[in-house]
């Protein structure tokens, strides 16, 4: 590979405006590298020294990591951008007939990655930046694994096409979610502390604690997670229908998909008067004040829960806007167990695909599990009452 040094020619113009040519103080270096299309492309560096020799010797170790690039099986993939490669993954995602939702979530969670950490090619990727950026993302345990995972599969196609010799995030490990780290329901003292407090606290973030108390009780009686509540509209809240329902848009739910939640009649008469105070039209956002971050609620949330006395972290887990739903998932479990409903009605209304997630949202109480426990059977007393009448040699029956 031929090369040549040389003293760059620069301009300089003095005061009176006369211009006047120099040589450049610093050696620079021209060489050819290959490129894609089998040809060659003239290169040149500053070599930032003014010393031929060590000038020399600079140009020579370039040379040599050019070369080794050029035996280098991968080096045409690495010198195409990520964001290339990340399109070509999305329609290798599609073409294999993914969830849509799948499709759509993970080129986001690694664009939002690679944009963090500042990767913009393949050999920029490196397990010790990716780790700093992945701790700082703050958000739930689960959710980081969710981004690390995506990563990491994007990476392994990588190696697995030909397009990468190794996965340089393979040694990554997925944090272990334990229950302190999952968020948790209030249990009914927890919530009522919580609405009558926030009533009476400062407007937060725009939001009066009147609006906040709606919003804490809509989230709590409808399962609605915070960007539906930030999108929803009073022409999709009807009133006057029996039942009354709220309706979040496809556009704003998680599942992309419509859903219509039946309201209970104090919800709706809470939702009435709230309605003729701020005489919104149909049009208008129901609750117009709602923070537009995503971290805005958890943080609104945080510090009412403070002003209530309620701690944040326990064994249990921790209390975030989201223990809203949690909330309301488990009451409705518990309802529909007093009830005699079928849990598919509380995955219906909690819009879960499996019943999994539902059970991942219902947290028994201690006194609902000593109920369940106490309506065991009493084998002892069975016992003796046999004994008292004289039938303990009975042999068990095959229904026993």
């Amino acid at each position: 590979m031929a090369s040549t040094l040389f003293r760059k020619m620069q301009t300089a113009t003095a005061k009176d405006g006369t211009k006047r040519q120099y040589k450049s103080s610093n050696w620079y270096g021209r060489f050819r590298v290959p490129t894609t299309d089998k040809r060659s492309k003239s290169v040149v560096r500053c070599l930032r020294t003014a010393d031929k020799e060590v000038a020399k010797k600079r140009l020579r170790k370039l040379e040599r990591e050019f070369a080794r690039n050029e035996d280098n099986l991968y080096y045409e993939q690495q010198q195409r951008p990520l964001a290339d490669h990340l399109a070509d993954y999305e329609q290798w995602l599609r073409a294999k007939r993914s969830a849509a939702s799948h499709v759509e979530k993970q080129p986001r969670r690694i664009r939002a990655m690679f944009t963090a950490c500042g990767f913009a090619y393949w050999p920029d990727i490196r397990m010790d930046r990716f780790e700093q950026e992945l701790s700082h993302l703050g958000v739930k345990t689960a959710t980081r694994n969710a981004y690390l995972t995506a990563v990491k599969a994007f990476c392994n196609w990588m190696v697995r096409i030909g397009r990468a010799e190794l996965n340089p995030l393979q040694h990554v490990s997925r944090v272990r979610v334990t229950d302190a780290d999952d968020s948790r329901p209030l249990n009914d003292d927890e919530l009522r502390c919580l609405l009558n407090t926030t009533l009476t606290q400062p407007t937060l973030k725009g939001m009066t604690g009147r609006e906040r108390w709606v919003a804490y009780r809509l989230a709590a009686e409808t399962g609605f997670r915070a960007n539906e509540l930030r999108t929803l509209t009073w022409g999709y809240v009807d009133l006057d229908s029996d039942p009354p329902t709220a309706t979040a848009l496809a556009a704003y739910s998680k599942s992309r998909e419509r859903a219509e939640q039946p309201l209970s009649t104090t919800t709706a008469a809470m939702l009435t008067d709230w309605r003729l105070e701020s005489g919104n039209p149909c049009d208008a956002l129901v609750l117009p004040c709602f923070p537009q971050d995503a971290s805005g609620p958890s943080r609104i949330f945080h510090a009412d829960i403070k002003a209530a006395g309620l701690q944040y972290k326990t064994s249990a887990g921790k209390l975030i806007f989201h223990s809203l739903r949690h909330t309301y998932i488990t009451n409705l479990d518990r309802s529909a167990g007093k009830r005699g409903l079928s849990q598919r009605v509380v995955q219906r209304l909690a819009r879960h695909k499996t019943a999994a997630m539902t059970d991942r949202y219902t947290h028994p109480r201690l006194h609902d599990k000593v109920a369940a426990v106490e309506g065991l059977p009493d084998v002892v007393s069975e016992r003796a009452e046999s004994r008292a009448t004289g039938t303990t040699d009975a042999k068990p029956t095959p229904d026993s």
